[in-house]
């Protein structure tokens, strides 16, 4: 088990399975005491399996941050950025502000990824200002900036594209992993 602190049930759980771990069956007063006693046996493996399961989800999540803090990173690296612990909401988490042509773009970064964030600034919080952009706002500004991007490059030819579907090829190579579905 963790080093993680017991909810009252869990307590509450093992103090009653140590008191009932040396009893016999001639212990129990009735079939009610015995009944418990199983009840309070299966809910304890129930609370851990739930709490394994609980732990697993979290380093998911806790993976899923890493790998988006990956991409982050990258693009603070490539835009004026800073970080400031600036959401009361959220004071333990620091908020990378980006500031692309196409406009402010924050995220809240996990402590534990702030390594990636070593080439980013530290910003005093009451000195930067968040526009009050929304989340859609947001993404709709990183939808601007990478149609700028591909507007930058050469569209691919037909000859670069798969004749069936149009998907761009690379290196002579379809894109699409399950071949074209023509229609």
């Amino acid at each position: 088990m963790t080093d993680r602190q017991l909810i009252p049930a869990e307590v509450r759980l093992a103090q009653y399975g140590e008191r009932t771990s040396t009893w016999s069956t001639a212990t129990y007063n009735d079939g009610n005491e015995e009944a418990l006693h199983e009840i309070a046996l299966d809910l304890q493996v129930e609370v851990q399996r739930l709490r394994a399961e609980l732990e697993q989800a979290h380093a998911e999540r806790s993976a899923a941050y890493r790998e988006c803090a990956y991409l982050l990173a990258d693009f603070a690296a490539r835009h004026q950025a800073h970080l400031a612990y600036s959401d009361p909401d959220v004071p333990t988490w620091p908020v990378l502000m980006v500031e692309p042509d196409a406009g402010q773009m924050c995220w809240h970064i996990n402590p534990d990824d702030l390594d990636l964030f070593d080439h980013v600034s530290w910003a005093d919080p009451f000195a930067i200002g968040w526009d009050g952009h929304t989340t859609e706002e947001k993404y709709q500004r990183l939808r601007q900036l990478t149609a700028a991007s591909v507007g930058a490059r050469p569209e691919p030819s037909a000859t670069d594209r798969c004749k069936d579907c149009g998907t761009p090829r690379a290196n002579g190579q379809i894109l699409h992993a399950n071949g074209c579905l023509p229609g």
